[in-house]
């Protein structure tokens, strides 16, 4: 691959950035802004939760070809242009005139777009970090290029309030915008260089059968997904969700604002305060989550408004349940060689997703307060899944350069001298 310089650096980073925070921001549209479109549009409550399925539905159809794609498009830096030119699609789509069932399939087909363009995106910033950036701040980019996707999710909230109910606006202002970053993506220097000039994109990657013989990742990967996935999928129907059980809009609105930049922060302060001892700060992060979302659902129902207690827990919880994913990301997927590191990261996605849809799912039949619930038993299940990893695992990297499950026979390499004296000396020439 080729190599690039400091400013290619930055500018690869922004543009990934840019690209996270369009899809999430897309994404969340529809939530915030449902009752809304429901009378500009004439459509259902229920019609408009569907729109939010595409985003985690397309993560679990289409994230096992995640790599395979990216890898023919030239790697990640010309994924992230495609991104970009899906989401640009994705809003020219819901811009089209009209009202009523027309629109609303506009809207499914501008949905299922952005959510291809999620999946290539949420694929990738380990790939990218470890393009642009030398191992010591390595961290530190893929957590930034994670807050990135909350950060969006915060902007779409806060462009549906301040749209009030011109949800046309809204929509013509988000096309606007993509279109703008399309531009700006698509003219930066080297997006059009490959990083597998010789024909490597046709090459076979790796199977997903080394990352499911690793119970570190399998583990890292299903906690991960039963808190981040399910924490997300109530963001994404949060706004009627608590409008339903008796909050004001701006008041439901204010809780995805707050939880979606308490988010941002968190992947962002986890990166610069990058520890060894990753596996603690992820428990620690989740308990605290677990039980403030604890807290939050009693206050939630017993006080249907914007308390300043809710809105603290709610902080908390959003705080802790995404602040350990760039730490997540990192011990899933950075050991592993490039090939399967890609294959690692659309892993996560598909664990990311599947309860996420299965939550968003769970809006049509379940009521607000049983949803809640759910959220604090699936938190809680993620948890413990995580201290079941943490408590098996030994801090060693969950794959060896060869993309072989790690064996205790790999770790230590003993001579004959080394043996007499009991010390062993490991592969990767540490004494």
């Amino acid at each position: 691959m080729e190599t690039i310089t400091t400013t290619e650096a930055c500018v690869e980073i922004a543009s990934y950035c840019s690209a996270s925070m369009l899809t999430a921001a897309l994404w969340i549209t529809y939530g915030p802004a449902a009752a809304a479109a429901e009378t500009a549009f004439g459509w259902h409550n229920r019609e408009v939760a569907l729109l939010s399925v595409w985003g985690p539905a397309l993560g679990l159809l289409a994230s096992p070809a995640a790599p395979r794609r990216a890898r023919r498009l030239g790697g990640p830096r010309n994924a992230t242009t495609a991104v970009v030119a899906l989401c640009a699609g994705a809003a020219a789509l819901r811009c089209a005139p009209g009202r009523g069932l027309p629109r609303l399939l506009l809207a499914h087909a501008s949905c299922a777009l952005n959510g291809v363009g999620g999946v290539l995106i949420l694929s990738t910033p380990a790939m990218v970090a470890r393009d642009a950036l030398a191992e010591p701040r390595r961290h530190l980019g893929t957590s930034t290029m994670l807050a990135a996707n909350s950060l969006g999710g915060g902007l779409g909230f806060v462009a549906a309030a301040a749209a009030k109910d011109d949800v046309e606006g809204l929509l013509v202002y988000e096309c606007a915008a993509a279109l703008a970053i399309l531009a700006l993506v698509a003219a930066r220097r080297g997006v059009f260089r490959r990083d597998a000039p010789d024909g490597g994109a046709d090459a076979p990657l790796p199977a997903f059968g080394p990352l499911l013989k690793s119970r570190s990742y399998v583990l890292l990967a299903a906690g991960c997904g039963m808190t981040m996935g399910a924490f997300t999928g109530w963001l994404g129907v949060l706004t009627p969700l608590l409008e339903s059980s008796g909050w004001a809009p701006r008041d439901a609105n204010a809780v995805g604002v707050a939880c979606c930049f308490a988010a941002a922060a968190a992947q962002v302060l986890s990166g610069a305060l990058s520890t060894r001892r990753k596996r603690l700060a992820i428990l620690a992060c989740n308990g605290a989550a677990l039980a403030a979302l604890l807290a939050f659902a009693v206050v939630a129902q017993a006080a249907p408004r914007r308390s300043p207690a809710a809105l603290a827990l709610a902080l908390v919880a959003a705080f802790g349940v995404v602040a350990p994913e760039g730490a997540i990301y990192e011990l899933a997927t950075a050991p592993a060689p490039a090939p399967l590191e890609a294959s690692a990261g659309a892993g996560l996605v598909f664990a990311f997703n599947l309860p996420m849809a299965t939550f968003i799912l769970l809006d049509a039949v379940a009521s607000p307060r049983q949803l809640l619930w759910i959220l604090v038993a699936s938190n809680a299940l993620g948890l413990g899944l995580l201290a079941v990893e943490a408590a098996t695992a030994d801090d060693r990297p969950i794959f060896l350069p060869d993309a072989r499950p790690l064996n205790a026979e790999d770790c230590l390499l003993y001579t004959s001298d080394a043996a007499d004296e009991g010390l062993g000396v490991d592969l990767g020439g540490r004494r």
